[in-house]
């Protein structure tokens, strides 16, 4: 299968879009009993301080916003390493099968991870609209997320030790590839480290690399302390 997504990979954003449709049903179906206005954000002590007016395009905004948008990346970044996988530039046929065989694992990942996802996010805004969220509700739900998130991370690299077996890689030490997205080679002076057509890896063991990550993270961190005390 060479297209954006194989038929196999497609059902679970089928699947995805169904949970999201079920939960815009379950809210329209109680639509008389929500609350005017709309609560939109809580504050720390519980109380709710923001809110919007109780209409349906509110209620489809507040209800699909949040799956559509883990649907969109999911697809996306699974039809993007499906596109390169079969497409790609390798520099011989040993590579190219290499890549799609990582490409098979990572379309079963990013599937499965998509369809968690929503149906946590559905699940707990149909909750705070309809009913009441618990505590404890809230806690099940991000430890099912990181779960999932987990397997993936660990399907992956089983998927890349896998591959180094069967096909093993020219341009880099599969030794010095450490939890499948470390790497730790001091006899190698690149900072990045293209792991195939579509991943490429920091050098641990330049220290350009350690300033590439906190280019990279630091901004993250502003934007959550911005976001968290705002």
């Amino acid at each position: 299968m060479t297209g954006l997504l194989p038929m196999r990979s497609l059902w679970w954003y089928v699947a995805s879009h169904a949970v999201m449709v079920v939960a815009i049903a379950v809210v329209l179906y109680h639509y008389p009993q929500l609350p005017d206005p709309l609560p939109l954000r809580w504050g720390q002590d519980g109380t709710v301080d923001n809110a919007a007016p109780k209409t349906i395009p509110t209620v489809l905004f507040l209800v699909g916003l949040g799956p559509a948008i883990v649907i969109a990346a999911g697809a996306g970044f699974a039809g993007y390493s499906q596109f390169f996988a079969y497409n790609s530039r390798e520099r011989d046929a040993v590579s190219r099968q290499r890549t799609i065989l990582i490409n098979k694992t990572t379309q079963l990942t990013l599937g499965f991870f998509t369809l968690s996802v929503t149906t946590a996010i559905s699940f707990l805004v149909t909750r705070a609209l309809v009913w009441t969220v618990e505590t404890w509700e809230l806690y099940l739900c991000l430890s099912f997320i990181i779960a999932v998130l987990v397997w993936a991370v660990s399907a992956d690299i089983r998927a890349r030790r896998h591959a180094d077996i069967i096909y093993p890689p020219s341009n880099y030490k599969p030794r010095a590839l450490k939890g499948g997205m470390f790497y730790w080679d001091e006899g190698d002076s690149r900072t990045f480290i293209e792991l195939d057509a579509n991943t490429m890896a920091l050098n641990l063991a330049n220290p350009s690399a350690w300033a590439v990550m906190a280019m990279l993270l630091i901004p993250v961190y502003v934007i959550g302390c911005v976001v968290a005390f705002a």
